[in-house]
């Protein structure tokens, strides 16, 4: 694990933690986390858990070794780190496959990371329904992380064993990136106003430029924001520029021990509602 502090960093008490899979999926996840913390009392930190080696190459970059991938796509976060002004970026630089997994030493790697974000105001992670395997595995280790936490900041615990008083987000927010949640009825719906922010965007995602280069992630993440915003409603003008959908999972993961298959089930119950209507 590397711990990088930009050169730039906002030092205020950390409100917003972005915790992505990828480098480049915080920036994605994460972008009106990153704007309200930019020049605010309130800062943010990202957590990365893989590497990122196994990424498709092509062009000018189909020769790297895997190390080599590594090595380029962390400078292009550090460097995205010092646009953003983040608090602080760990690199927790693990295997994809390991991510896959659900590995336990990754849950309790990042369990002891969160120990030292008492009581912030939003955690953005990725969607649980997202179709990329490890974005869906990254959502399942973030939750777990959460849920170990939660005898920490039982109130029994801390006054009859002495426990540590840990307090948890306020909001858990899961983001759409492989895969929209436009779908998603509205009682389950969070709405992430990203027009203010889309300046910033374009400055941090063309920081990644050996991803934009195969898969061009800097336009196809700018284009859902705006296409959200036009088919948010069908009868009157646009009420954002641009939006990204999230779940809000916070009661969710702190007060239930319920599994995604159930949240998921819940769900498309639901959604077959409005397919009857």
């Amino acid at each position: 694990m590397e711990l990088y502090v930009p050169t730039n960093a906002n030092k205020s008490k950390v409100k917003n933690l972005i915790i992505a899979a990828h480098k480049d999926d915080g920036e994605m996840i994460g972008l009106k986390g990153i704007y309200d913390s930019l020049d605010a009392d309130g800062s943010c930190t990202m957590i990365i858990l893989t590497d990122g080696g196994g990424c498709p190459k092509t062009g000018k970059y189909a020769g790297l070794s895997y190390d080599e991938m590594v090595a380029l796509r962390t400078t292009e976060q550090k460097n995205a780190s010092e646009i953003g002004k983040y608090n602080s970026l760990y690199l927790l630089e693990h295997k994809s496959n390991d991510v896959k997994r659900k590995s336990s030493s990754i849950t309790s790697e990042l369990t002891y990371i969160l120990r030292q974000f008492s009581g912030i105001d939003t955690i953005y992670i990725h969607n649980p329904f997202d179709n990329h395997p490890t974005h869906k595995a990254a959502s399942q280790i973030v939750i777990n992380a959460l849920r170990d936490l939660k005898k920490t900041y039982d109130i029994k615990n801390v006054v009859q064993e002495g426990g540590v008083n840990y307090l948890p987000p306020k909001q858990i927010i899961a983001v759409e990136v492989w895969g929209g949640l436009d779908w998603i009825p509205g009682r389950y719906k969070y709405i992430i106003d990203t027009s203010k922010a889309e300046e910033l965007a374009d400055k941090l995602m063309s920081q990644f430029v050996s991803q934009n280069f195969v898969k061009k992630y800097d336009v196809a993440s700018k284009a859902r924001r705006y296409a959200n915003a036009t088919f948010y409603e069908s009868h009157n003008e646009n009420v954002y520029e641009s939006f990204s959908y999230g779940l809000d999972l916070t009661n969710f993961v702190l007060n239930t021990n319920k599994e995604i298959k159930d949240l998921f089930n819940e769900i498309v119950k639901l959604f077959s509602k409005t397919i009857e209507k």
